[in-house]
């Protein structure tokens, strides 16, 4: 027997466990096993401005949230990300002008920005 309510159904009966873990599979495939993600980057190259440094970089997996930041050196001219890997920018605020170039970088070339230690004015907000 089953009976709507809302987005669920609700079935009663020794089959209904086989019931959901069809609907499972056939709803949320992704959650069930892992896939190859066609998102990962390869190796890229970020330009950052040239000269002064724009703060510390680092690098983990991509998409991990549990990888702890590798360090990665200086932001600063051309810097080749290897395939794979977030890049996290980490800003203390001594650096100069950096707003401006953080403008300059496209959208996707950071995955992480680190600026609680920089002291920012209404200004740059």
């Amino acid at each position: 027997m089953w009976n709507e309510c809302g987005f669920c159904i609700v079935s009663a009966g020794k089959n209904a466990t086989l019931v959901w873990l069809v609907a499972a599979i056939v709803l949320f495939p992704p959650f069930l096993a892992p896939q190859a993600r066609a998102d990962v980057p390869g190796e890229r190259i970020v330009q950052f401005p040239k000269g002064d440094t724009l703060g510390d970089l680092s690098i983990r997996n991509w998409g991990s949230t549990e990888d702890k930041w590798t360090p990665f050196g200086a932001a600063k001219d051309s810097v080749t990300v290897p395939a794979g890997k977030q890049l996290r920018l980490e800003i203390s605020g001594k650096e100069k002008a950096w707003i401006g170039a953080l403008a300059d970088l496209p959208p996707e070339a950071l995955q992480s920005l680190q600026i609680s230690e920089a002291r920012l004015t209404p200004e740059q907000v």
